[in-house]
């Protein structure tokens, strides 16, 4: 119930009414199982605004991955990314030396248990509005798991709205393009993220 009222009475008017955020995704989505839903990533507001833009009843599945080094910064954004968007906090090398923890399992244990996933295959922030190679982990969990579906998102200009680095954003029409569910063709990694990039490069030629 929190996440419902941050997200969808809170966050939502803000992005929608204020920065002119605009969402945009098939009526497919309404009936959409289990998920790894797989976006380009320019923007703290990419995450906030993909939660707070979908159906509740779908966006309450999905977790974020999201980079430790990062996020683990500061104890309470820490708290926060766990408590709120019970995001999965992954280390960005193979293998945590200090907890042991892998990724990639990290992320299949979710899978398993019935989560779906929001991933930002470039890894990190690109330059504004261009989209950075997608990093072989996306390709390496969806072999893992070929059985589920992953989604392709593409978020237009949510770095007009909040530049990385800035505190407070700026009104800016932005927007998110979700695609159509689908399986992964490929068994072979470097061709999974091939196939997963272009998907979402094919939104971008939509919008």
């Amino acid at each position: 119930m929190i996440r419902k009222i941050v997200f969808k009475y809170l966050t939502w008017p803000i992005l929608k009414g204020l920065l002119g955020m605009q969402i945009h995704y098939p009526k497919s989505i309404l009936k959409q199982g289990q998920a790894v839903f797989i976006a380009n990533h320019n923007s703290h507001l990419d995450t906030a605004g993909l939660l707070s833009g979908l159906p509740f009843h779908i966006a309450r599945k999905i977790r974020p991955v999201i980079g430790r080094d990062y996020f683990d910064r500061v104890p309470w954004q820490e708290k926060w990314s766990r408590w709120l968007l019970k995001a999965i906090n992954i280390p960005r090398k193979k293998t945590d030396r200090k907890t042991g923890e892998n990724p990639i399992t990290m992320m299949t244990d979710a899978l398993d248990q019935g989560d779906s996933l929001l991933l930002f295959p470039e890894g990190t922030h690109g330059k504004p509005e261009k989209m950075e190679p997608f990093k072989p982990g996306i390709g390496r969990l969806l072999t893992l798991r070929p059985d589920i579906p992953f989604i392709p998102i593409f978020i237009e200009n949510a770095s007009m709205v909040l530049p990385d680095g800035s505190k407070l954003p700026v009104p800016h029409q932005f927007s998110i393009r979700l695609g159509e569910a689908q399986l992964v063709q490929s068994t072979e990694v470097p061709e999974v993220v091939e196939e997963v990039q272009n998907a979402v490069m094919a939104l971008k030629k939509a919008s």
